[in-house]
């Protein structure tokens, strides 16, 4: 396909302007470079390549590069513009591809330092070997010196002898000879020595490059070393702060140790004044035991005489009473002990005073007694249901507020979704407590972000409302979704992303079913099992206007 036939131009002059200017019907646009040269390149009969039909160049995915056939010769232009983001684009290869990256380069430099290591060595011996060369060399031409001086002295020798024809110069010859063969072989050994010189000249130069890289290296090494001895000091630090946090706390914990010294004397002595009390609560039990077994007595008939020493109890017995359980407060319990005490003084008097009504008193203690029971135990009982109200009350809100907040996010997260199928980014801001919801929407690559709908234009508007209504419906998992006339304001190319967006998505939803009604004209779409396109016969109203528009059901 072409640019011309993908874009959908309703303006004639638009189209036009684009064909001329911008030649958008010879710019070809395939989904790879392997696919797309498969399709239109050919060769002519003279072996050249060629483009099939009127294209000049072709777009491939995924950056976007061209390729074109200039000449006979293909060439490749890559995009260096950077591929515009989308707010829900998955970023796992890259990051993936990254760490692979950081890995290849974590080896890298393990192997540089290796190299670098046996460089420095290899530069090592080669340091010897020159330095051991040059003290060879010198004390060669050392030597050298030292011979020609000799072969200078000796000619002056023969120089001076000249006059003395009859002298014997054999030797001095043989001896100018030998040291001339000797001059000569110094010779060759300095020329060996300088082209083994030259030879070695370029190697030493690299491994001076290589040394001057390595150094290079240690530096940086060095500077992350210093960066991470920084860091060293700057933890050394953080752990003195906490150093001297645990101090602070400890001198807490020891102030609290104190006070709870503080309080076990106190209790103590609570325990020691409770010794007392309960001592006296027995005594009282025992006398209220022994005035019911009096009254009881007084009810058969038996006579009861009130003695001192009949009254007061022995230790054993005040040992073998138990006191209750203390299901209320300090300050009820006095006040219960009182009001028995009173009552049994009361008692007391009536029984001896009154004797006729000892049946009536004890029926209705009896009572009240049974009566009390009832009420504790009714009391306790309401209680423990209160309790178990409150808890299930508190852990119920505290599940609603969590699938709330979830609801919330799986929503803004859709519509986000949603808006990047058209290259809008936007988010949902849900405020519980005046009860709103806020949109924030914004276009294309722009950052700046437009919380008022009103703004946008009326198909921006409509696409909006629609991945919102969506994004709701996939959060309230209705089984059923009608969209009536969503692209009423929507212009042609967004209409056609649209409706792409949406077959896409309900496809996906395979547990859902969509119901899209449109009067706009669908001979675009092609259906399939899995989508189905109802026409509806024009109203009687429309039938006999030409060309009127027909509402479709998708």
């Amino acid at each position: 396909e072409t640019v011309g036939t993908v874009l959908s131009i309703s303006n004639d002059l638009v189209f036009n302007c684009l064909v001329d200017q911008a030649k958008i019907e010879k710019n070809g646009l395939g989904k790879s470079k392997e696919e797309s040269q498969e399709k239109l390149l050919t060769r002519d009969a003279s072996g050249r390549l060629r483009v099939r039909g009127k294209i000049s160049q072709v777009h491939f995915l995924p950056r976007g590069d061209t390729w074109s056939v200039r000449g006979g010769q293909l060439s490749v232009m890559s995009n260096d513009r950077k591929p515009r983001g989308l707010l829900s684009k998955d970023m796992g290869d890259a990051i993936a591809a990254a760490k692979d990256e950081v890995e290849h380069c974590h080896a890298a430099v393990s192997n540089a330092e290796t190299k670098v290591d046996k460089l420095e060595g290899e530069h090592i011996q080669k340091r010897r070997e020159w330095n051991t060369a040059r003290r060879a060399r010198k004390a060669n031409d050392d030597e050298m010196d030292a011979l020609i001086e000799r072969i200078d002295q000796i000619r002056t020798e023969m120089e001076n002898d000249a006059p003395d024809a009859t002298a014997d110069t054999s030797v001095q010859e043989g001896e100018v000879q030998q040291l001339e063969e000797e001059l000569e072989k110094l010779a060759r050994q300095r020329e060996t020595f300088q082209k083994d010189h030259d030879q070695r000249q370029p190697e030493l130069d690299t491994l001076r490059s290589e040394i001057d890289d390595a150094t290079t290296r240690t530096e940086k090494a060095i500077e992350e070393l210093q960066a991470a001895e920084t860091e060293m000091t700057q933890y050394v630090e953080t752990q003195t702060q906490n150093a001297d946090a645990l101090q602070k706390k400890r001198d807490r914990i020891h102030k609290y140790e104190q006070k709870l010294q503080d309080q076990e004397e106190e209790c103590a002595e609570i325990s020691e004044e409770a010794s007392t009390r309960l001592a006296m609560a027995r005594k009282l039990h025992h006398f209220l035991h022994v005035f019911e077994n009096n009254r009881e007595s007084c009810a058969k008939g038996d006579s009861v005489e009130f003695e001192r020493n009949n009254i007061d109890p022995t230790e054993e017995q005040l040992e073998n009473i138990q006191p209750p359980p203390m299901d209320k407060g300090v300050k009820q319990c006095e006040t219960r002990l009182s009001r028995i005490k009173k009552r049994f003084e009361e008692e007391k008097a009536r029984a001896v005073t009154f004797d006729e009504t000892k049946e009536e008193a004890y029926q209705a203690y009896r009572q009240a007694q049974d009566e009390m029971k009832e009420k504790t135990d009714s009391c306790a009982s309401l209680g423990e249901k209160k309790d178990a109200l409150e808890k299930d009350l508190k852990s119920r809100r505290k599940r609603w507020k969590q699938f709330r907040a979830y609801l919330k996010q799986t929503t803004a997260i859709k519509f986000s979704e949603l808006l990047g199928l058209n290259y809008y980014s936007g988010d949902l801001e849900f405020d519980d407590q005046t009860e709103s919801l806020d949109l924030k929407v914004s276009k294309g690559g722009t950052q700046s972000q437009t919380k008022d709908v009103k703004a946008l234009s009326g198909g921006e508007r409509s696409y909006t409302t629609m991945c919102l209504l969506l994004a709701m419906g996939e959060t309230l998992e209705t089984p059923f979704r009608i969209l009536d006339e969503f692209d009423v304001f929507l212009d042609p190319q967004v209409r056609k992303k649209t409706i792409q967006s949406l077959i896409h998505v309900a496809k996906r939803m395979e547990h859902r079913q969509f119901i899209f009604i449109t009067p706009q004209d669908l001979t675009g779409i092609k259906p399939d099992p899995r989508l189905k396109i109802f026409k509806l016969r024009p109203p009687e109203r429309h039938s006999q206007q030409a060309g009127g528009l027909t509402q479709q059901t998708l």
